[in-house]
């Protein structure tokens, strides 16, 4: 390999990696909401969410992120018969979920740490329009 190929290809593949990378950025990702909600983008959903929770069963509504690009969980919590907390008050802070869009589809991000599910079976558009 001649040494200006060598060159060519040291002062560009730094370029092309970048490039690769920030398709996948949370940079690009945009708030949206589900175009529809079907059995299979429900199923899909509860998978990340329980995967999100690790293995703590989840339940969620129809209409889940038609509306708002945001979800928060409650926590579970232990509580008498009556149903009174056991504490006496909930500390336990619920997790927040949003459904974000890029170039690469439909993802759910939990927001305390930025970790993400690919939503293969969803279908979204951008929240803002």
């Amino acid at each position: 390999m001649g040494k200006k190929l060598k060159a060519l290809i040291a002062c560009c593949l730094p370029v092309v990696y970048t490039a690769c990378g920030s398709m996948t950025a949370a940079g690009s990702d945009q708030p949206a909401l589900l175009i529809e909600v079907t059995p299979e983008v429900i199923e899909e959903l509860q998978q990340a969410l329980v995967d999100a929770s690790s293995g703590a069963p989840v339940t969620i509504a129809d209409d889940v992120f038609t509306k708002s690009s945001l979800l928060a969980l409650e926590q579970g919590r232990l509580a008498d018969g009556p149903g009174r907390p056991l504490t006496g008050r909930d500390l336990l802070a619920p997790r927040i979920f949003r459904l974000v869009k890029n170039a690469q589809g439909c993802w759910l991000v939990r927001e305390a740490d930025s970790q993400r599910w690919s939503l293969r079976n969803a279908s979204c558009v951008s929240e803002n329009g």
